[in-house]
């Protein structure tokens, strides 16, 4: 009978870039036309539709001080509706926006060619969407505060592909991960390691199935041989211990 250790390196925890300027409130003050005017021509300049009162509603541009700019709709002094924001940093945000953040549906784009499409809450992504880095990486599923969260799937550069459950960037909970060399684990995962119970399928037909600790065969399991045999019992850190 042969023994057989299976090492298995996964992913570090996935996180996202900084959103640059998105953590920034649009307005940086309020009140009449006249204080504005006075404020503004010390930072910044806004040039649109104000209403009775004063307040930007309607269209209009506000070039900050900071060389940020944010042009689009506002609605009593705030913006609110549709717009873009351009960070003096080179990301952008295009979509929508409440109480002078994003909140909606939106693209922002990094500088480095970084891409999240989706859902916004108060200026995180929040709720269904895409992130594509420049190597070809790609996150689609659920987000909340800034993290993937929930059920989603990120396929790598090198086509490994990880599908399932997520909390706070990591592999937690069931899922699926497919190595591009053919290798396939189904089964339960704990902070990014396979961990709990599930079966891998390696490429040239071996399979094993039970238990797992920390990315290794641990507790009771079942290792099938390609060309048939089978080896049941105990392991521990990837090592038959016997039955």
């Amino acid at each position: 009978m042969r023994k057989r250790i299976l090492a298995i390196l996964m992913a570090a925890a996935l996180t996202l870039p900084a959103a640059g300027c998105a953590s920034s409130k649009v307005t940086s003050s309020s009140g009449t036309a006249a204080q504005q005017t006075e404020e503004e021509s010390k930072e910044d300049v806004y040039n649109g539709d104000v209403n009775m009162d004063g307040l930007k509603d309607g269209q209009g541009k506000m070039v900050f001080a900071s060389g940020d700019v944010y042009e689009g709709e506002w609605k009593d002094d705030y913006a609110e509706g549709k717009g873009t924001y351009t960070c003096a940093s080179g990301d952008k945000y295009v979509g929508e926006f409440k109480d002078d953040l994003f909140n909606g549906k939106g693209t922002y784009t990094y500088a480095d060619g970084t891409v999240y499409e989706g859902e916004f809450k108060n200026d995180l992504f929040s709720g269904q969407g895409t992130i594509t880095y420049p190597g070809g990486e790609k996150y689609v599923g659920s987000f909340e505060h800034d993290l993937f969260n929930g059920q989603g799937t990120y396929t790598y550069s090198n086509g490994s592909v990880y599908e399932g459950q997520w909390v706070n960037g990591l592999y937690e909970g069931k899922g699926t991960f497919r190595r591009a060399g053919g290798d396939v684990y189904v089964g339960e995962f704990k902070n990014n390691q396979f961990d709990g119970s599930g079966t891998y399928t390696y490429a040239s037909g071996d399979k094993y199935e039970g238990g797992w600790e920390d990315s290794q065969f641990s507790g009771l399991g079942t290792y099938t041989y390609s060309y048939g045999e089978k080896v049941t019992g105990s392991w521990r850190a990837g090592r038959y211990l016997g039955k």
